[in-house]
C-alpha cells in the first residue's frame, strides 16, 4: 500500500479556497489551468479515497458528506476523461484523490483543495484553509475538504450545492484554476454558482479537463 496514506493530517502543496475572488485568463477554456501544473501520471487510472463523514451534525442539521464527495467523484468520471475507482485494499494506481468532510469550524470557506508534488511530500507550499499561491510543477495525489459548517450556516445547502463544492475542488485536483469572467461553469466563484444555479458539470469544464491531458 502507499506509503502516503498512513498520515492525512498534514497541509499539502497548495490550497484553493471558494471564496469570491477568482483568476482571469484569456485561454480557450474559462476554467483555466493551474500555471502549469496538473496531475503527473495522469487522470485515467486513479484512485478515489472517500474519508468524508457519512453523518456530520452542526448548526442543528444533519448532512452526509461521504455521499456528497462520492455523487462529484463520480460527475467527474462519467463526463470527462477521469476515471478513479473507489479505494481497494493495496490498491495500485497512477495517481488518488483524498476526499474529507466534516465540521472544520469558521473558516471563512466552504471547501478547498491540497497538493502534492510527490507520493511522500509532506510540506505545504500554501497552507489551507486561507493560502494562495502558484503551481509551477505537476503533482502526485490531491486531498479536498468540505466543511459542513459553513454548508449548513443560515439557509443549509441543499445536496446539489454541496456536491458543486465538491466538484469544483476536485476541478482543481484535476488541474483547473478559478473559470474566467462570462463562463458558465462549476470552476465560477460559489456567488456566481449560485446565482445561475451551476450546481452540475458545465461543457467548458468538461472540455477544460480533457483538452488538459
Amino acid at each position: 500500500m502507499k506509503s502516503i496514506m498512513k498520515n492525512y493530517g498534514f497541509r499539502f502543496l497548495l490550497f484553493f479556497s471558494l471564496v469570491v475572488v477568482f483568476s482571469f485568463s484569456s485561454t480557450v477554456n474559462g476554467a483555466n489551468y493551474i500555471l502549469g501544473g496538473k496531475m503527473e501520471n495522469g487522470i485515467s487510472d486513479g484512485q478515489f479515497r472517500n474519508n468524508a463523514s457519512p453523518s456530520v451534525t452542526v448548526h442543528g442539521v444533519t448532512i452526509n458528506m461521504e455521499q456528497t464527495a462520492e455523487g462529484a467523484m463520480n460527475a467527474w468520471n462519467n463526463l470527462t476523461e477521469a476515471y478513479y475507482a473507489d479505494w481497494t485494499v493495496n490498491p495500485t494506481f497512477n495517481s488518488y484523490i483524498l476526499a474529507y468532510g466534516t465540521n472544520y469550524g469558521n473558516t471563512l470557506v466552504n471547501g478547498w483543495a491540497e497538493l502534492y508534488a510527490a507520493e511522500t511530500s509532506t510540506d505545504p507550499m500554501n497552507p489551507g484553509p486561507g493560502g494562495a499561491g502558484s503551481i509551477t510543477e505537476d503533482w502526485y495525489y490531491a486531498v479536498v475538504y468540505g466543511n459542513a459548517y459553513h454548508m449548513t450556516d443560515g439557509t443549509p445547502m441543499t445536496y446539489d450545492q454541496r456536491k458543486a463544492v465538491y466538484m469544483h475542488e476536485i476541478g482543481h485536483a484535476l488541474g483547473l484554476d478559478h473559470a474566467s469572467v462570462g463562463v458558465a461553469s462549476v470552476m465560477r466563484d460559489e456567488a456566481q454558482r449560485h446565482a445561475n444555479k451551476w450546481y452540475t458539470l458545465q461543457p467548458d469544464d468538461i472540455n477544460g479537463v480533457n483538452a488538459l491531458y
